[in-house]
């Protein structure tokens, strides 16, 4: 769920949370599964429970925010589980457990989220000129059809639409057509 708050603006977030929700509400609800996945015969054999378990978990998600929302890594088109792990310092399996748990997202969902999150707020911007593509590649997508998918996934809306919503807008606030308050 982590990579979902990334799109925190909006009304396809809000549908992205309360289909989260669900999901999750679901999960809680069948506590004999929660327990049984819980269970200290399976942990054993996991891992990547271990891995959250090490004492580095919590500076290896420090590390990964760091690089990710500071450094902007996810724009690097080859970006690779492998490459993150040798620059945040620490071995892959533990940068990848830390994802998938901390986080609550595989290591690719991680780092798309990153990169839509980017996309939209350029889509959304009236003053960028550029096409969708061109934002895409501008934010680490190497290919449309991964670039359509992801954003529609998380945000529940095309590009274009998104695009198009934005511009909607734009062109209501220029010509004062917003709707007149409630007395």
């Amino acid at each position: 769920m982590g990579y979902y708050r990334l799109l925190n603006a909006g009304e396809a977030s809000d549908a992205l949370a309360s289909r989260t929700d669900t999901t999750q509400a679901a999960a809680i609800d069948d506590e004999d599964a929660a327990v049984e996945l819980d269970s200290p015969s399976l942990r054993a054999n996991d891992d990547s429970s271990t891995a959250v378990d090490d004492p580095r978990a919590d500076a290896v998600a420090a590390r990964l925010t760091q690089l990710m929302q500071g450094d902007a890594l996810y724009r690097e088109p080859t970006l690779t589980i492998a490459r993150l792990a040798r620059r945040t310092g620490y071995p892959e399996y533990l940068v990848s457990a830390v994802i998938n748990r901390r986080f609550g997202c595989p290591f690719w969902d991680y780092v798309n989220g990153y990169r839509v999150a980017a996309a939209r707020g350029c889509l959304l911007n009236p003053n960028d000129a550029r096409t969708a593509l061109e934002i895409a590649y501008a934010c680490g997508f190497t290919s449309k059809s991964t670039f359509n998918a992801a954003f529609k996934r998380l945000t529940a809306e095309t590009p274009s639409a998104c695009r198009a919503r934005a511009s909607s807008a734009a062109a209501d606030a220029s010509a004062g057509t917003f709707p007149s308050p409630a007395d």
